[in-house]
């Protein structure tokens, strides 16, 4: 079953005689449990895909469904209730709250949308990516891989349909990269996630269950079912 769907997408920027195309007519499948990674290099779409994917942008034209929902026919409130409770985000730059400390953090989309923590499954989560004793502590007193765990727990705490992430290695380096790709592995398997990763980075996109290649806005190749 599909989680996650696009067709058709189009994207462009600016008006004639210089119009950017920066989707042009993407259409991808990604199943429920999957781990696929989008790559491309810069300038290719990648990241303009990952913005129409999580309803953080427009397409100028073209779908995307996720479980079953067309997020195009949303309303702004819609659409933010929607990806809170559907979506979860991981970004390079992590995004960490820097006054709340690491439970804060993890919890606080969760608490955002007004429901009750289910503790034993944010539980589980912290302790399979070994943040169980950091939880009292401030971003600012943690490594790059560190808050790039909590990034992840945050992401999945709201048990969310689908996990975007956004070169989420980024600003790592090459062994802190392997760890966080493996723990993304790790957990997507673990609970079930669907996700879906934007990099550049060839040896890393191998690690993916599933192989998206774009350039010039175009999917070149869909392939790596593995």
């Amino acid at each position: 079953m599909n989680v996650l769907k696009t067709e058709n997408l189009v994207k462009i920027y600016g008006q004639e005689p210089t119009i950017i195309k920066a989707l042009n007519d993407v259409s991808i499948e990604v199943n429920e449990g999957e781990f696929v990674a989008i790559i491309g290099t810069s300038g290719s779409g990648k990241s303009t895909l990952l913005n129409m994917l999580g309803g953080l942008d427009k397409p100028t034209s073209g779908e995307t469904i996720i479980s079953n929902k067309n997020i195009g026919n949303m309303n702004d409130e819609e659409l933010t209730i929607f990806r809170r409770r559907n979506i979860g985000f991981i970004f390079q730059n992590y995004n960490l709250v820097p006054i709340l400390n690491v439970y804060e953090n993890i919890v606080l989309p969760i608490e955002l949308d007004g429901v009750k923590v289910d503790k034993e499954y944010v539980d589980s989560v912290i302790n399979t990516l070994g943040l169980k004793e950091k939880l009292n502590s401030m971003p600012n007193n943690l490594s790059g891989g560190q808050q790039q765990r909590v990034a992840i727990a945050r992401a999945l705490a709201t048990k969310p349909s689908l996990i975007l992430a956004d070169e989420p290695t980024g600003n790592l380096d090459s062994r802190t990269s392997m760890d966080v790709i493996g723990l993304l592995k790790t957990t997507s398997k673990k609970f079930n996630q669907t996700m879906v990763m934007i990099t550049h980075n060839e040896e890393i996109a191998q690690l993916a269950d599933k192989i998206i290649r774009i350039e010039d806005g175009k999917v070149t190749v869909i392939g790596g079912e593995k």
